[in-house]
């Protein structure tokens, strides 16, 4: 070895990288050098060959007319004169591209009405372009293509969501509402279960969340819907609870109310959904009736419906041609002032409409806007209601059909209970201060009912006897505001308040109804009613008042206002399982945008209740 190789090496050992390696070559890694190495070189050589080719054309281009350019072909061989076509193609290519249109036309508005439209992504591209075209617009000078306006609907739906939890600022007590339903998956067939979640209060109604469950379970649904409740950082102004009055949201010890009480670490106001009540007492008496079905349709209702084609609606029979009319006679024309009165009021549904126009028929009395009816609608066996309104068109229509005694028998019980019992008290449930009121009356009537009908009294008892959630010693503090108690009888829950509670105080109470005709409203107010108020901050000092001063009293007043904004029937989150329902398979599978989406078409709908001119226009 040289001395020269020998300072070679030396050097080469001072360095930081290594150089060398002791072992078999790399093919691999030599033919992936020699491959781009090569690549280079064409690269290279086409890049040199475009720089040419740019500079000939340049060099013609800079000629002052084509007639110097003929003259001067005949130096030029044919061989190195480009032809007339790849001059012209070369030309072309020099030529700056065409500038995108930068002018966006899908803002917040626009990107909201395309969601709540139900348009895809490729449709509202389509629309968007022709309204632009027919606006007398170029749609090139427009930013509009369907990558666009995805990405600018998919930026809206985010803002607007995070927007409405920002400002969510409300000022009084919340009620926190939930209802599961099983849907199929957004994505896929599986079906999964759903879980609405809203807050309602004094002038709020707002939808948190539609999440998906994995199970379930009722320590799923607390955790869903406390997870709801603290990312709209909420934990504070929830103070009530409304659910369905289903096992796995009662349950006295893993129920979903009471997971929530022990997550949030206070006692809270638990709201059965009284039209929920109503719906579990009405079931008991159809089935009790025309005997349970195991599937959705009942065969008298189906064969009616299959039937109605051939009905003269022109022909039809009211209770009063019925020899057994007298029943209905003390209370028909209390009922059929009940149902007028209840139409001049807003009603959420059509059906709750037909119901109240069927009841002033049945009874011999005549609508404000004249006499019809509507088809017969599907069955659903989360809506009892439907069987009410086929028994009562069956019943008037009867003479038109081949009915059995035993199907007659049964219609017409159904139908005398409907309107002696369940309408007046369904339309009434989702007032909250006459609650407790309600409840204890209707307990009267079911007693007094027996008379009529003892079987349909006797099963109809024993649903509500199983509901007693408003006459207990917290919830009965809801009568102190109802207007229709008289002075006297809030006087006497005055002074029932200094009785002792009971040590548990139960939020469902259990009742005798040996002794309920000797009982008031104030044999349930206790020292334990002062709850109430505690759990909902509201100052309850009225009460070392005269009572005939609370009407002018402020804390009275601020107190009223409040519980009457209480809602005591969870339709709302019926109507955020609705809501999901309808977009459920529609505008995007992503959970996270699908969650904005319905967020933003609540509030939407909100805001633009119909679509007429001057409501869009505002």
């Amino acid at each position: 070895m040289t001395l020269e190789e020998d300072k070679q090496f030396l050097l080469a050992v001072r360095q930081n990288r290594r150089q060398f390696l002791i072992g078999s070559v790399d093919r691999k890694s030599l033919n992936k050098c020699k491959k781009i190495k090569e690549k280079k070189e064409r690269l290279d050589k086409l890049r040199e060959r475009e720089n040419k080719d740019i500079s000939s054309i340049t060099e013609k281009c800079s000629l002052s007319s084509l007639s110097f350019i003929s003259s001067s072909s005949a130096t030029i061989s044919e061989e190195e004169t480009p032809s007339d076509s790849e001059f012209i193609s070369k030309l072309t290519k020099m030529q700056p591209p065409q500038k995108r249109a930068r002018k966006d036309i899908i803002n917040s508005q626009l990107a909201s009405s395309l969601d709540v439209s139900k348009l895809s992504d490729r449709k509202a591209t389509m629309v968007v372009t022709s309204t632009l075209k027919s606006a007398g617009c170029d749609p090139s000078e427009f930013n509009v293509n369907r990558s666009s306006i995805r990405r600018q609907r998919v930026k809206n739906r985010k803002a607007v969501a995070e927007s409405l939890k920002s400002e969510f600022k409300p000022s009084s007590s919340l009620t926190i509402h939930w209802d599961g339903k099983l849907i199929e998956d957004i994505t896929g067939h599986k079906t999964v279960d759903r879980l609405p979640i809203l807050v309602s209060g004094h002038g709020v109604d707002q939808l948190l969340a539609v999440p998906k469950l994995e199970r379930g379970t009722s320590e799923a649904c607390a955790s869903a819907v406390y997870d709801a409740i603290n990312s709209w950082n909420l934990s504070d102004k929830v103070k009530c609870l409304c659910f369905d009055t289903t096992a796995v949201n009662t349950g006295l010890r893993s129920g979903v109310c009471v997971l929530l009480e022990r997550k949030m670490d206070k006692n809270m106001l638990w709201f059965a959904c009284r039209h929920h009540i109503m719906e579990i007492m009405l079931s008991g008496v159809v089935d009790q009736s025309l005997a349970p079905s195991s599937g959705p349709d009942i065969q008298l209702f189906k064969r009616f419906k299959n039937s109605w084609d051939s009905i003269d609606q022109s022909d039809f029979k009211t209770i009063t041609d019925d020899a057994e009319a007298n029943i209905l006679a003390e209370v028909a024309a209390d009922r059929i002032s009940f149902a007028k009165k209840q139409l001049q009021v807003h009603q959420p549904r059509d059906d709750y409409k037909e119901m109240l126009n069927l009841t002033i028929i049945f009874l011999g009395g005549v609508p404000e806007k004249g006499v019809s009816f509507r088809r017969p609608a599907g069955l659903h066996r989360a809506r009892w209601m439907a069987r009410a309104l086929y028994c009562l068109k069956i019943y008037l229509f009867k003479h038109q059909l081949k009915l059995t005694k035993k199907d007659e028998k049964a219609v017409r019980e159904i139908c005398i209970f409907t309107v002696m019992i369940y309408i007046k008290y369904w339309f009434q449930a989702s007032t909250s201060q006459s609650a407790p009121r309600n409840d204890l009356q209707l307990l009267k009537d079911l007693k007094a009912f027996e008379s009529v009908n003892k079987n349909l009294a006797t099963i109809a008892l024993k649903k509500i006897l199983n509901h007693l959630w408003y006459l207990s010693e917290e919830l009965v503090s809801l009568a102190f505001f109802d207007d229709e108690l008289s002075v006297q009888e809030k006087k006497k829950m005055v002074e029932a308040l200094k009785i002792e509670g009971t040590h548990d105080c139960l939020k469902r109470i259990n009742l005798d109804m040996a002794t309920i005709h000797e009982k008031n409203i104030e044999n349930f107010v206790s020292s334990n009613s002062l709850k109430f108020f505690q759990v909902l901050g509201i100052s309850s000092d009225f009460f070392y008042k005269d009572v005939e001063t609370w009407n002018e009293d402020p804390d009275y007043i601020a107190a009223k206002n409040i519980v009457h904004s209480l809602r005591v029937v969870n339709d709302i989150a019926e109507r955020g399982v609705a809501l999901m329902e309808e977009y459920n398979k529609l505008i995007t599978t992503n959970e996270e945008q699908k969650q904005y989406l319905l967020l933003l078409v609540k509030e939407y709908r909100k805001k633009y209740p119909n679509t007429n001119k001057s409501t869009l226009a505002s």
